[in-house]
């Protein structure tokens, strides 16, 4: 099957640049058809995971019709093999809730198991990742196409994925020599988890793109209970056509936006970002502090620290409560001043007039 922006067409295999793994062909008799898709069971989860259940407005919804929209250039971004050296992401799959304890069951994996329907996919668990073994990533093969980090915890370690993404992927087995793909057929890379991952700045920016899905779906309330059926297992020939449509339209879409993710607008992505980059004690902190007034430096630091246990007292400097307070004002469009009044040294978290 190939698959552009103006079409779809099946070809032979000996019509197709290079060979074919064995391991990634489809035993499947492809019939294209739209005939029942907007009454699509997969067609109507990928549209509820952009939607709040509570409005069920889906595409009436200026902000959920944007992420549905990047939902697509998502998938197809995973599913397309072409290659652009400029541009390698690893997708971040999240949930929209900033619950301290986030549950999950919003339907990551069953997006990651989609793409694993027709890309080979080799998922590897993120709870138990060691980036400094050498073994690390032995689960890997050279007709990977998609690596899926299932589960990742917050301190996982994305730098170490920073190669992996915008060069390549290697992996070593026992008793075998190290093997590296070709960046041209460097797998894709998807990362589910019920957190934020760490990281700011342009290294992490121009390597990841984070999606949020929304609170339709949780663990009691579930795909399989909407649509009285597992998805995948339980369908017929004509679902899986469809599903299979579904998803070219999805590479079509992407490649129509020049192999580029389609953003959208979140109210919630950057301030789990922060909460995870400064601690969510520090930020309900820094919320309710006084703003345009001053603040003398030493109240508001011993104020803080006094919360904390001795350990964490001994590796929270006043330069670190200084440096994170900054990264605070910065993300809630605050300006940070400083000042001397006397000789109290002061802080002042000012509303910036627009």
């Amino acid at each position: 099957m190939e698959v552009t922006k103006d079409g779809i067409e099946l070809k032979d295999y000996k019509d197709m640049p290079g060979l074919i793994w064995k391991s990634q062909i489809i035993e499947h008799d492809y019939v294209a058809t739209c005939a029942g898709i907007d009454d699509f069971s997969f067609l109507w989860f990928l549209k509820n995971v952009c939607t709040h259940r509570d409005t069920l407005s889906h595409e009436n919804n200026r902000f959920e019709g944007e992420r549905f929209k990047s939902l697509q250039s998502v998938i197809g971004h995973l599913m397309s093999n072409a290659y652009d050296p400029a541009y390698q992401k690893a997708i971040i799959l999240s949930d929209s809730a900033l619950t301290p304890n986030p549950e999950g069951g919003t339907g990551k994996g069953i997006l990651c198991n989609a793409i694993g329907k027709l890309r080979k996919t080799t998922r590897v668990d993120g709870q138990s990742i060691y980036f400094k073994s050498q073994f690390a990533l032995q689960e890997l093969g050279l007709d990977t196409q998609v690596v899926w980090f299932d589960d990742v915890k917050p301190k996982f370690d994305f730098g170490s994925l920073f190669s992996c993404i915008t060069e390549q992927y290697s992996f070593e087995k026992k008793h075998q020599q190290k093997v590296k793909f070709r960046p041209d057929t460097n797998p894709k890379t998807v990362i589910c988890t019920n957190y934020a991952v760490k990281g700011i700045g342009a290294s992490h920016a121009r390597r990841r793109f984070e999606f949020e899905l929304l609170n339709y779906y949780n663990a009691t309330f579930t795909p399989e209970t909407e649509f009285l059926g597992l998805f995948f297992e339980t369908w017929n020939e004509n679902e899986w056509n469809l599903f299979y449509t579904l998803m070219f339209s999805c590479v079509q879409a992407y490649l129509a936006n020049n192999s580029r993710i389609l953003p959208y607008e979140s109210e919630t992505l950057e301030r789990k970002k922060l909460v995870s980059e400064l601690g969510r004690e520090f930020i309900e902190y820094a919320d309710q502090l006084d703003r345009d007034k001053a603040l003398p430096m030493a109240d508001v630091y011993d104020a803080f620290v006094g919360e904390l246990s001795d350990i964490q007292k001994r590796s929270f400097s006043k330069k670190q409560f200084g440096l994170n307070l900054k990264r605070y004002c910065e993300h809630t469009g605050l300006k940070l001043e400083k000042d001397t009044q006397g000789n109290i040294k002061t802080y002042r978290l000012n509303r910036v007039s627009v």
